[in-house]
């Protein structure tokens, strides 16, 4: 008996020189994956609508007649109906 009672603090100070650090930092990742998630959902309309704006205004730059904003297509997000 006197021999499990010696392991016990052999095992806990297993515990957190091993999986205590693990846990510390699958936590610390979670949070930051939530937190860059959430940052990309608020800035990514923002984004997608100044890149639209400087396109607009990289066309008009070249064709500044007969250019207005429903005549350019944005990537693929245009419809290619003849």
């Amino acid at each position: 008996m006197a021999e499990n009672n010696a392991k016990a603090p052999e095992q806990e100070s297993n515990f957190k020189a091993l999986v205590l650090p693990v846990i510390v930092l699958v936590v610390i990742c979670l949070v930051c994956s939530a937190l860059l998630a959430v940052l990309n959902d608020a800035t990514a309309p923002i984004i997608e609508a100044n890149t639209k704006a400087e396109t607009l205004a990289a066309y008009l730059s070249v064709l500044p007649e007969g250019t207005t904003a429903d005549d350019y297509c944005y990537h693929r997000q245009c419809d290619r109906r003849s």
